[in-house]
């Protein structure tokens, strides 16, 4: 076909001059006056309940504005209807090391990282689930259930596929000596983007119940979930908040999903 139709002819990228010459901001070279830094304090616990959270030799340290605990956003979210199982921050109980627990806004970030050494937590250490077969094994008591979300155990959803005669060909297979039964184990591993997670947030014309507007700016992949799940965590009307989403410098998927750090900017801008 003639015409201008732009099949088959190379175009420039849009952002490329901007990524190429270092001009372009990703969500970490943003910064505003008098901004403010969180840390969050995370477990040094794989499975156990949280006794108690002693906050408050870092609320008088000099320099912190506020502190933040899972009590302060007890409302689970999720992307997904049936996978609303996750707090902003653990509420009662940690389910990993690196769980997160409270965080701290401070005048600089070496305050805010005194601020999270001096919160202290007593755990009452509980059954470790340290692999998939140990979680589906386990989960039918209190010291073993790691997903209080999950109707049988700690299996939030089973899915059976099958595919033709299975029985059949696998019957056939052992006959032939073409058949070979094995588990295998992939370890973890996390996406390397060039640009880390960050989110910065603030608030602007009065309080967020009124006239203002909580403003939330992430490396997110997903602007639309992280609008929504803000809204029902916080419990402020969607029209009164904005997700901004700069460039986001690589994800790969390790960003597809709301995360604590973009709550906690937003609630301790709110505190």
């Amino acid at each position: 076909q003639e015409g201008d139709h732009g099949i088959g002819v190379r175009r420039r990228k849009a952002d490329g001059h901007e990524k190429a010459t270092g001009a372009a901001k990703f969500a970490d070279d943003h910064a505003l006056p008098l901004m403010l830094h969180a840390k969050i304090k995370r477990s040094t616990r794989p499975h156990a309940r949280i006794v108690r959270s002693d906050l408050e030799k870092a609320r008088a340290i000099p320099g912190v504005f506020g502190v933040v605990t899972g009590e302060d956003m007890p409302v689970k979210y999720g992307i997904i209807p049936w996978t609303r199982d996750e707090y902003p921050l653990a509420l009662g109980k940690v389910r990993y090391v690196g769980d997160a627990i409270a965080a701290v806004a401070a005048v600089d970030e070496e305050t805010a990282n005194r601020a999270v050494r001096a919160i202290e937590v007593v755990y009452e250490d509980l059954v470790p689930i340290l692999d998939v077969d140990a979680a589906a094994a386990g989960g039918d008591t209190p010291e073993t259930k790691v997903n209080e979300h999950a109707k049988q155990g700690n299996i939030t959803k089973r899915v059976e596929l099958s595919f033709g005669p299975v029985e059949e060909r696998l019957a056939a297979a052992r006959a032939d000596g073409a058949f070979v039964e094995e588990q295998f184990h992939f370890p973890s591993t996390t996406h390397v983007p060039i640009a880390p997670h960050c989110a910065i947030g603030w608030l602007e014309g009065g309080r967020a119940d009124e006239q203002g507007v909580l403003t939330v700016l992430s490396a997110t992949q997903v602007p639309h979930y992280l609008h929504k799940e803000l809204s029902t965590v916080l419990g402020i009307p969607e029209a009164k908040i904005r997700v901004i989403q700069p460039p986001v410098g690589g994800a790969f998927g390790g960003k597809s999903e709301p995360f604590d750090l973009e709550f906690v900017v937003a609630k301790l801008a709110l505190v």
